[in-house]
């Protein structure tokens, strides 16, 4: 083989090298530019899903204090009405005795106080009641009628109704307008709650 011969082989086999080279570099390229756009892709999706997940975070955020909001604003507003019911009942109770009814409403009570003292086995004749100055009369008539012997006092003005208490004080029976009122608020406040739900 000549020396041109073998130049040319070397330089074919260069040029075949050479172009292998270059073929090997530009898919070697290709791949990392593939990758990198893939990567590149995933690195944008992913912000894109960081920033979505913020989005619904901060959106969960919002419609939980919003509710939060909205559910202390209907509790403040039912509580409002609640209170309003309870002054609109004390006040037609204040104004019992303006009642055509108020006697037999009063009578029941002074019953209902004497059964209580009996059931208790307290002896009602040594009993004392306290009754307001205004009921005064009318409760010492009705005591007399029903042939009770009962020590009647001037208490403190009320609504309405007595206290009936044992003679040696271990047994007091509260049985005024105010007392029922206050023993009924519970059950008003379930029943009017109930009506708002």
């Amino acid at each position: 083989m000549s020396l041109e011969s073998l130049l040319e082989l070397i330089q074919t086999k260069g040029e075949e090298q050479v172009n292998q080279i270059l073929q090997d570099a530009e898919k070697k390229a290709g791949e990392i530019l593939l990758k990198a756009r893939a990567e590149a892709k995933k690195a944008r999706l992913e912000k894109i899903r960081s920033q979505t997940d913020k989005a619904s975070l901060e959106r969960y955020r919002i419609l939980h204090s919003a509710r939060q909001y909205s559910q202390q604003q209907i509790s403040e507003t039912r509580e409002k009405f609640i209170q309003r019911v309870f002054q609109m009942a004390g006040e037609q109770l204040s104004q019992a005795r303006m009642r055509d009814d108020y006697p037999f409403i009063l009578e029941k009570l002074i019953e209902e106080a004497v059964k209580e003292i009996e059931d208790a086995q307290e002896d009602i004749s040594k009993a004392w009641m306290l009754i307001d100055p205004r009921d005064l009369e009318f409760v010492k008539s009705y005591c007399s009628r029903k042939s009770m012997n009962i020590t009647i006092k001037p208490g403190e003005q009320n609504w309405g109704g007595v206290i009936l208490v044992s003679h040696d004080g271990r047994v007091a029976v509260i049985n005024t307008l105010e007392s029922r009122y206050e023993l009924a608020k519970p059950h008003l406040r379930q029943t009017v709650a109930r009506f708002l739900e």
